[in-house]
């Protein structure tokens, strides 16, 4: 009966205007608020990078929920600020523990971009003097997040030659386990895109551990250096990185890397 009723002609001849009429109408209105909502971020990015009053306002509102939802669920967060140097240890100390230990150092408001640059520029040439450590019980990392990119070194020296222009590069992994073989449990990592940049050096010992205190995980996680990551890319491929060994980022490729 509802088939004769739907395909009756005098059912079609009643519904057909109408239902264009409200598609139509619905369409604009869908298309009249994307314009509208692309407009209204494009002013508001334009604001933010030429105000110091909205920039640093914007940061320190969107710092204190990040902040509350940090203290819910006892995870650590990044500063409020936009862009931000950071030097990260992971070693065992004399407790026979593996803590995380960051440096950071903020970078401030410029009106110009170049003066932006200029900082970032002078900032990295300090790491050309650095060496890096070369011990088993101790990891570094050194990470600079740069407006909406993030880049990741492992040696200081590659570290000071970086260029804030880089490319973004697309994710090689379908999916990417951490597998614990103290407690035999695997967790999935999903890494943010804004740290698919080429010549970046991800998912090391020390990025792993920042990583995981960065984010929610379940009651019973504990994190050990004592893992195999399991990786499988788009051509279906399974491979294992194990906590010496990490991956360099290059244009369409990847590459696993020894520390």
């Amino acid at each position: 009966m509802l088939n004769y009723i739907l395909n009756s002609t005098m059912f079609k001849t009643w519904i057909s205007p109408y239902t264009i009429i409200a598609v139509s109408y619905i369409t604009n209105l869908f298309i009249g608020y994307k314009q509208y909502e692309s407009n209204a971020l494009i002013e508001f990015n334009h604001l933010y990078r030429a105000n110091e009053f909205i920039h640093y306002t914007s940061n320190y509102v969107n710092y204190f929920f990040r902040i509350v939802n940090a203290e819910r669920y006892d995870y650590k967060i990044q500063p409020a600020d936009e862009s931000w140097f950071d030097y990260i240890l992971y070693y065992k100390d004399e407790n026979n523990t593996y803590p995380l230990r960051e440096k950071y150092q903020t970078v401030p408001f410029f009106y110009k971009r170049i003066d932006f640059e200029n900082f970032i520029f002078v900032n990295l040439n300090i790491y050309k003097t650095w060496e890096q450590i070369e011990l088993n019980n101790v990891r570094s990392l050194f990470l600079l997040k740069c407006r909406e990119k993030y880049i990741c070194k492992l040696n200081p020296k590659e570290f000071s030659n970086s260029n804030i222009d880089v490319k973004p590069v697309s994710n090689p992994f379908l999916e990417i386990i951490y597998k614990n073989l103290h407690d035999d449990t695997s967790h999935e990592v999903d890494i943010p895109k804004s740290y698919f940049y080429d010549n970046n050096d991800i998912l090391s010992c020390t990025f792993l551990k920042r990583y995981f205190e960065y984010k929610v995980n379940a009651n019973n996680f504990h994190f050990s250096h004592n893992y195999v990551l399991i990786v499988t890319n788009f051509n279906m491929e399974e491979e294992i990185i194990t906590n010496s060994q990490y991956i360099h980022l290059g244009n369409n490729h990847y590459s696993i890397e020894n520390i």
